[in-house]
Formats: C-alpha cells, structure tokens, sequence
C-alpha cells in the first residue's frame, strides 16, 4: 500500500513540473552556441607509434568553420562551463564505440569562427590490436558537436605490444 502511495505522490510531482500546455520552453543559456556553431573542419592528423597501455602524443589541427567564437576554458564560468574541448576515445576495430570519457583538452585559447589550431592530445593506447581512433569535440554542459550534425575524425589505428 505504502508503494503504491509512493507512486501516487511521485505521479502528481511529475504532472506539477511539466510545463503547461502552449507555454514557450525556458529560454535557452546565453553561453550556449547556437546550433550553427557546431562546426568543425579537422585537418592532419599526427599518431606516433602506439605501444600497449603506453603514453603518447597525438598532433590534430581543427579549424572553427561555424559563425561563432568557440569559448576556451579561461573564459568559460564557472570552471570551464560551457568550455570547448577535444576528446579522443579507442573503439573496437569492429566493435561498438565506447563513450568519449575524460580526459578532455582544452583549447589554448577561444578560437574564433574561420580560426585553425593545433592541439597535442596526450592518449594511453589501448591493449594491442587493430582500433579506430576517434576525436569529437564537446561544448561542456551543453552538447557533443556531433550531436549537433559535425563529423567526428576517425583513423585506423594499430596498436603493438608493450615493449618489454
């Protein structure tokens, strides 16, 4: 009884919160970009060789081709809210892709709409074997470019086995 009372209270806190019918959605947070900023054009790519559970350092230049600044995170308040930042992640040659997981690289400074950069991607290889390599951008606390219609960079890669 106690469960489905449970349940009741829940229900009518749900209906409580949803906005009513007809009414304009709240307002959208300044810091986001507009959808028509999501857009990146990557340029080469440098992936040294990759060793087995070893550090290493990849080289990707990206250039801002929407119609906004990219915020990096020293402008980006609070503590890199609303930030841009590369991320990379190692996927299965044939498999799934995992989620883009931290660590993320922050842009050197905001990168202005036709602006190009390069960054250094520190990255730890996976086990050896065949894998893509993927590198997407984020706006922190807003969406994945992606998400919003941009390409990822995607590179076959091998990894080799730890040296001895």
């Amino acid at each position: 009884m106690r469960t489905m009372r449970s349940m009741a209270v829940l229900g009518l806190w749900l209906a409580a919160c949803q906005p009513p019918p007809g009414s304009t959605p709240p307002p959208r947070d300044p810091r986001a970009l507009a959808d028509s900023a999501y857009r990146v054009e990557w340029g080469a790519l440098e992936v040294p060789e990759l060793r087995a559970g070893q550090p290493a350092v990849l080289r990707v230049e990206v250039r801002n081709v929407g119609d906004a600044r990219w915020p990096d995170s020293t402008v980006a308040r609070p503590a890199g809210a609303f930030a841009v930042r590369l991320c990379h992640r190692f996927r299965p040659k044939d498999g799934p892709a995992p989620r883009f997981e931290p660590p993320r690289v922050d842009l050197p400074a905001p990168l202005d709409p036709g602006g190009r950069l390069t960054l250094q991607v520190p990255v730890t290889a996976p086990q050896a074997g065949e894998w893509v390599l993927e590198l997407g951008l984020v706006q922190e606390m807003v969406a994945w470019f992606d998400e919003k219609g941009a390409a990822t960079l995607q590179r076959p890669v091998v990894v080799r086995p730890a040296r001895p």
